[in-house]
């Protein structure tokens, strides 16, 4: 069986180098971009990891906008964000997204929702 395919939506280069670590090590492929618009348009995730790329302070209808924007381009697969805005924790709903992830954040956390992400995918 392939790797799955994961796109992570990152800025800041230490976070994206240790998550594509951290892909590469639990056997996933993944893409790693700063931006919606560096994805290949053939590109299919089995799930997307992003950053509020953009956000320097948080807005829910930002925020709103970029989920909606990357719900457009990818669908209904998961979506975990990851974060350091606290606030989008208490919005998680209001996103429509399966988590949102507190940067700094627990890898282990983050490999127990790839992994849980994965098993729904192979169903």
């Amino acid at each position: 069986m392939s790797p799955l395919p994961v796109l992570v939506l990152e800025d800041d280069a230490a976070t994206a180098e240790l998550l594509e670590e951290i892909l590469l090590d639990l056997d996933y492929a993944p893409l790693v971009v700063d931006s919606l618009d560096a994805v290949p348009a053939s590109f299919r995730p089995f799930v997307v990891v992003s950053d509020l790329v953009t956000m320097r302070s948080y807005s829910l209808d930002a925020a709103v906008a970029a989920v909606t924007e990357l719900r457009a381009r990818f669908g209904r697969i998961p979506l975990m964000l990851l974060t350091a805005h606290m606030t989008a924790s208490a919005d998680r709903h209001k996103l429509d997204v399966d988590a949102v992830i507190a940067k700094p954040f627990d890898i282990g956390v983050l490999v127990a929702m790839l992994q849980r992400a994965a098993r729904s995918a192979a169903r």
